[in-house]
């Protein structure tokens, strides 16, 4: 890979993210922070749900 390909690489991937910047600014603030919320619980509600299994496995083992 030569210099050259690794710059339109780089460019296509700041088009990309610029453009991913202005959706991102152009939806309301609070949606922003409603989004922002509702990613962190989704992520959350996974991590509480695989911790409450392994809890279950452990003490109540079939």
């Amino acid at each position: 890979m030569t210099n050259k390909d690794n710059n339109k690489k780089n460019e296509v991937m700041d088009n990309t993210s610029k453009k991913i910047l202005e959706i991102w600014m152009s939806i309301p603030r609070s949606i922003r922070i409603l989004v922002f919320w509702v990613i962190i619980f989704i992520i959350a509600l996974i991590g509480w749900t695989r911790f409450l299994i392994d809890l279950k496995i452990k003490f109540f083992p079939h």
